[in-house]
């Protein structure tokens, strides 16, 4: 779905990963985790076969160098190709895989959130005197590469970066029916999982009023150069901020990346064994101390969330 430079873009902006090393071997090779100085390798509490039919991590296994985490249940790449097959958009691009028109994405919507877990993913970091806060806000729907890099250089503008996501009625209502595919809840947990932010508002309003504002007071505003920026300042939702001269917005490293053009690539490529997907290993990427980003394989397989939700 995504090039090697847009994974190590996405990976290395997650606050859980040291280091991001690209070409890592498919099958886990000790000698591999030796050269980092990795005690062990982790990994999801599902089997991941290579194109031979074999477990990924037989030598790590038998080393007593793996372990295993839990998955968080209800998400995973096969719920997520899941849902997008109940967009619109999937129905006219393809009409003999997609579900019924009246079928709901809001079916394979079951992730429930809890104070606990979001206390988890949560930046503990308290802001200091002086601090410049830059605020900025979006869907963050399918959290890829643009995203993050948006992201770090929103953060390299200030000291403290406040993200607000909008809700998932709000995003509907500004795009089409389906949308987003990932709720309010599991989108602010992959924007707090990333290492530039410091604070989320859930529920951010789409229009910046002198109210909002004040709440936050940043010292600046940033919006990435996109048609959704260019739409909302036409509308005036940025006229605030424009007006008191902290509007700015910062170009983007992934200008074709959005959740929209993310939806067909993941399709594509699955709708191919799209009746074997409940059994497919959904995992591919190595989490331990360091991050290891796997060349696309030929063989079947997706990459993991990080973490469980990346």
């Amino acid at each position: 779905m995504f090039t090697l430079a847009e994974r190590l873009e996405l990976v290395r902006g997650c606050k859980w990963a040291t280091e991001v090393v690209p070409g890592a071997p498919y099958t886990c090779d000790p000698t591999w985790l030796d050269r980092y100085n990795c005690e062990v390798s982790v990994h999801g509490d599902d089997i991941v076969m290579n194109a031979d039919g074999e477990d990924c991590y037989t030598v790590m296994r038998k080393q007593g160098r793996f372990a295993t985490v839990p998955r968080t249940k209800s998400i995973s790449t096969t719920n997520l190709i899941g849902r997008m097959l109940r967009l619109p958009i999937a129905a006219e691009k393809f009409p003999n895989e997609a579900s019924k028109p009246s079928s709901s994405t809001q079916e394979l919507q079951t992730y429930v959130p809890s104070t606990r877990r979001i206390a988890q993913f949560a930046n503990s970091k308290e802001p200091k005197p002086g601090d410049r806060f830059v605020y900025v806000d979006g869907s963050f729907d399918l959290l890829h590469a643009g995203h993050a890099s948006f992201l770090k250089k929103a953060k390299a503008l200030g000291d403290y970066l406040i993200v607000g996501v909008h809700t998932d009625e709000e995003v509907a209502s500004r795009t089409m029916p389906g949308m987003p595919i990932m709720t309010l809840q599991e989108r602010v947990l992959n924007v707090l999982a990333m290492r530039y932010v410091d604070d989320v508002i859930i529920g951010a309003p789409y229009v910046l009023s002198n109210e909002f504002l004040d709440q936050i007071q940043p010292a600046i505003v940033v919006a990435g150069e996109s048609e959704s920026t260019k739409t909302r300042t036409e509308a005036g939702c940025f006229r605030v901020p424009q007006e008191k001269g902290i509007f700015q917005t910062v170009k983007s490293d992934f200008p074709d990346l959005t959740a929209l053009s993310a939806e067909p690539l993941s399709l594509e490529p699955s709708l191919e064994f799209c009746e074997f997907l409940p059994n497919l290993p959904t995992v591919l990427v190595s989490v331990v101390v360091v991050v290891f980003i796997i060349p696309a394989p030929n063989s079947l397989s997706f990459d993991e969330e990080l973490p469980n939700l990346l």
